[in-house]
Order: structure tokens, then sequence, then C-alpha cells
């Protein structure tokens, strides 16, 4: 990659409160003439998994973007 992406995760255990946002993945200052390749990666061959569960616990859910 030409530029290193900055990424967002949570550890086990951590809460992500109601109205709370965050990007995953993300550049400074994004140029779509100079991140063409970010682009790509993000919306074409980047799968994102992603398992929560409520604060009652043990639902396990998961969701993912659909393959195309």
């Amino acid at each position: 990659m030409p530029e290193r992406p900055q990424a967002h995760s949570l550890r086990p255990g951590a809460v992500v409160l109601a109205g709370q946002s965050a990007f995953l993945l993300s550049l400074d200052e994004f140029s779509d003439d100079r991140h063409g390749w970010f682009w790509d990666l993000v919306t074409r061959r980047l799968v994102i998994e992603v398992r929560y569960e409520s604060l009652y616990g043990g639902e396990n859910f998961t969701v993912k973007p659909p393959v195309f």
C-alpha cells in the first residue's frame, strides 16, 4: 500500500455507546486522485465481519456484506 490507513478496532468486552460512530479504516486527507487504490480496497477487496451482542449478552449476532 502506498500509504498506511489508520485502523480502529474494539477488543472483546469493549462497549459502543448509542450514537457513537467511528471509521474502521481511514486516510488523512483522502483525495480521489491520489487514493483510488484505497477506495478499491474498501469497496471491492475487503470483507469485514462484525460480531456483537446486546447488553444482555449471549446472542452472538453477526453481520457482513453480501458477496458479489
